[in-house]
């Protein structure tokens, strides 16, 4: 990967998107984590400090570390802050409903609560609403539909994680970022790479085979050395999770 040419076209890319939308900026959603802390850096080196928002948005079971390290981070940079607490939000949502919500459940209210937000500061400030997510937990529907894979671009969407990685090194993004341990931050404990079962380097070996190269599961597992356990579940998460990946679908009723 040509790291320096992936963050100009990156970069770019972000101030084309703001220009055609005729939009004054950009505001995501600031988790502590790498991938937003990339976003972010990316989008300030793009449009100046000034036309970028980030939000933190705390809340069980929110690390304070994550919440205090993206503080830092965007009070470093010198962008505009918001801070939500979503707590009293998530509670009310269980509150009404009429069911009992498991922790999966529970963590989409979680996505879905942060992106709400998420766009009524967009909407107010003529914002563009920029994704955070990457290649590798896009192919295997890591991500809450409607929650925080639901943005108006995504730059790094063509990233696998471990490019993610070298591109943040790239930028000089702090290091505590680039070796934290990966979580979206739904459920007390979580971690990606214990829920998905495996490391990130794996998964991107056996995505590059099965959805760059289209290689049977068969290939893969002789070719990667992966076991064929881990190789047909990451199959069953790119396969299950498509409805994710292209949205609402519809009936073709009539020819028009």
């Amino acid at each position: 990967m040509e790291t320096e040419q992936v963050q100009k076209n990156i970069q770019q890319f972000l101030e084309n998107k703001v220009n055609e939308a005729d939009a004054e900026g950009l505001v995501l959603g600031l988790s502590g984590g790498i991938d937003s802390a990339t976003c972010l850096k990316l989008a300030v080196n793009a449009l100046g400090k000034e036309r970028v928002t980030a939000l933190i948005m705390p809340g069980e079971p929110s690390r304070e570390t994550n919440t205090d390290d993206a503080r830092e981070l965007a009070e470093g940079l010198g962008v505009e802050t918001i801070e939500i607490d979503i707590g009293d939000t998530v509670d009310s949502f269980q509150q009404d409903l009429p069911l009992q919500t498991g922790k999966e459940g529970l963590g989409n209210i979680r996505a879905r609560t942060r992106m709400v937000y998420t766009y009524a500061v967009a909407n107010e400030k003529n914002l563009l609403v920029l994704g955070t997510g990457n290649r590798t937990e896009y192919l295997l529907g890591y991500f809450t539909k409607y929650g925080d894979g639901a943005t108006d671009i995504a730059p790094l969407l063509d990233l696998y994680k471990t490019e993610v990685k070298k591109l943040a090194e790239h930028i000089d993004l702090d290091r505590k970022f680039i070796e934290k341990k990966p979580t979206a931050g739904l459920w007390e404990g979580q971690t990606d790479e214990d829920e998905i079962g495996t490391d990130y380097e794996t998964m991107e070996g056996v995505l590059k085979l099965l959805v760059d190269e289209e290689r049977p599961v068969e290939e893969i597992v002789e070719d990667s050395g992966v076991d064929r356990e881990t190789v047909e579940n990451l199959e069953a998460m790119y396969r299950s999770s498509e409805h994710k990946r292209i949205g609402s679908q519809g009936l073709h009723l009539f020819d028009r």
